[in-house]
């Protein structure tokens, strides 16, 4: 199984997402912030950044980005993402 929390990469592309710093750990401050997110979008608050908790990040992101700089704002996440790729149904 694919898990976010497994890739330094990955982990530091969600943590530059929500703000935080960018410490390449998945680490308390990370797993807080994701419940965060998943209680706004009232996914399950479990702390771990699965493919829908990933695309709450991404539109949580693209929101707080439009709100301060009032334009439209185009978001590429520089970590690839398709559906599946962190779904805990995916095979190890």
């Amino acid at each position: 199984m694919y898990r976010i929390e497994d890739q330094p990469a990955a982990i530091r592309e969600v943590q530059r997402l929500l703000g935080i710093n960018q410490t390449a750990f998945y680490d308390k401050p990370t797993r807080d912030a994701v419940i965060e997110i998943q209680t706004k979008y009232d996914l399950e608050p479990n702390g771990v950044t699965d493919y829908l908790t990933f695309n709450a990040i991404i539109e949580n992101h693209k929101m707080s980005v439009s709100e301060n700089a009032n334009n439209q704002y185009l978001f590429t996440p520089t970590f690839p993402y398709k559906k599946g790729d962190m779904d805990d149904n995916v095979g190890t």
